[in-house]
Formats: C-alpha cells, structure tokens, sequence
C-alpha cells in the first residue's frame, strides 16, 4: 500500500513539474509577444517623428 502512495506522490509530482514548465514557457512566449508589439510601436512612433521633423525642414 505504501509503494502504492508513494507511486502516485511521485505522478503528482511530475505533473507540477510539468506544469511549472509549461507555465514558465508559456511566460517567456508571452513576454516575447509584449516586447515584440512595444518594439512596433516605437518603431511606427519614431516613424510618425521623423515625418514630422521632414515635413518641419521643407516647410
């Protein structure tokens, strides 16, 4: 019977570490796709500004 719990401590066990990595994975993708949009958006600011300084230089 021992054996028996022991057995499944040890199934549950694997399952939190596979959860805990799944988790920690699905974090980093996460934070990959954040910075991935806040660089978009820098990048169609700093658009938007150097524009406006071209437009400001031929005015």
């Amino acid at each position: 019977m021992q054996d028996f719990i022991t057995d499944i401590e040890v199934q549950n066990l694997r399952r939190t570490e596979q959860s805990a990595q799944l988790a920690r994975e699905k974090y980093g993708a996460d934070k990959i796709l954040e910075v991935s949009d806040k660089v978009s958006e820098l990048k169609k600011t700093h658009k938007w500004f150097w524009i406006l300084q071209v437009t400001a230089l031929h005015a």
